[in-house]
């Protein structure tokens, strides 16, 4: 049964029979901007090539036709071990893909490509040989080194900043101390006062550049995974908030958890603390408890911290973007990364952190259960 197109207003007639399904093959192998090649079934050797192989690897059709795929390669990788591969590939998922691998040019030079191996077969799926496609990615490889360059020089540049200003702080702070120790009784009332609001500004300072190096340094670090108790963890954060939350007339609860899971315990527990620091920080003069749970679904450990106090207004709902403080942070000392940091730590562990549906205000910590 043929397929036909309505005709006019720029349609035309469609004829899918197999003649027209081999020209229109040929049309795309030959202007196709990568290179393509057609292999042999078994010995790999190459039969067939499209003009941009000229373009890529400076050899004509004329030269690589009846010579094995190998000149190509880069590596020093045995045919015969290359073929196991492609084929262990294209039993798993019908093809193979690599996504960077170094080529050879006719004149020696190497160059990143990536390529794709898929069979070729007739209408009765019999085997006709194997249809590679390989893309010269050496502009993108530029590209990215040159973003990993940026992105190292960006990174050196704000850990200068943060030293600088670290530095530049603690003399500020030093001086406004010294000029109310020695001086303190020659100020009047203003001058007091300027002298706390320097000191408060200085500390505010300080927590913002300690508060960015921790969040540069998530973003960069390498994990340690291991198998951490779950409980032991909840208990080093309640012990670490303890004594603030009795002094705030605040219940902070904690499961009885004896869950083990592959995380890096220094990151969780940082996550973790900055969780319950946001409870307290803007949990309101009406915030009576903050409880730490936990739950398991088929992909994630899901841990939850969650308070009664104020709750999140809608403004509230984008708090986990940098410097992003909701309405109600207002007056409240922070840097706006505290809840960044979290974010940094849940995505390095394959999670995500999220505001849970209740009235309440929830933070929901998942990780992934196959570090």
């Amino acid at each position: 049964m043929h397929t036909v197109a309505r005709e006019g207003a720029g349609f035309t007639r469609f004829d899918p029979t197999p003649h027209r399904s081999k020209e229109l093959f040929e049309t795309v192998f030959t202007c196709q901007q990568d290179c393509l090649l057609v292999l042999d079934d078994e010995t790999l050797n190459i039969v067939k090539c499209n003009p941009a192989t000229k373009k890529i690897f400076d050899y004509s059709c004329e030269d690589l036709v009846g010579q094995p795929f190998g000149v190509l390669h880069g590596d020093e990788r045995p045919s015969q071990e290359r073929g196991r591969i492609i084929m262990s590939s294209v039993r798993e998922q019908g093809f193979c893909y690599f996504p960077e691998l170094w080529m050879r040019r006719r004149d020696g030079t190497l160059f990143p490509c990536e390529y794709t191996v898929t069979p070729l077969r007739d209408e009765r799926r019999m085997s006709l040989g194997w249809l590679v496609v390989v893309r010269d990615i050496t502009e993108r490889v530029r590209n990215q080194t040159t973003l990993t360059d940026y992105a190292e020089n960006i990174k050196r540049f704000a850990y200068s900043i943060c030293h600088d200003l670290k530095n530049s702080t603690i003399a500020l702070r030093w001086f406004a101390d010294h000029l109310a120790d020695r001086s303190g009784h020659l100020l009047d009332e203003q001058g007091q006062t300027c002298c706390r609001r320097i000191r408060t500004a200085s500390d505010e300072i300080m927590f913002f550049i300690e508060n960015l190096n921790t969040y540069i340094s998530t973003r960069e670090c390498v994990l340690n995974i291991d198998e951490v108790d779950l409980g032991e963890i909840f208990q080093t954060v309640k012990d670490h908030f303890s004594q603030t939350a009795q002094t705030r007339g605040v219940k902070l609860s904690t499961p009885e958890c004896s869950v083990s899971l592959r995380a890096d315990r220094m990151s969780l527990i940082r996550a973790l603390r900055n969780l319950t620091e946001n409870a307290l920080k803007h949990g309101g003069d009406g915030l009576k408890e903050i409880s730490l749970s936990y739950v398991k679904s088929d992909e994630f450990h899901i841990i939850s911290v969650k308070d009664d106090g104020e709750g999140l207004k809608g403004e509230d709902r984008e708090i986990f973007e940098l410097f992003k403080r909701g309405p109600g942070s207002k007056g409240i000392p922070g840097a706006g990364l505290g809840l960044g940091i979290v974010k940094e730590i849940a995505a390095h562990h394959g999670g995500s952190i999220s505001i849970g549906p209740g009235p309440l205000t929830e933070f929901l910590l998942s990780i992934s259960r196959e570090l």
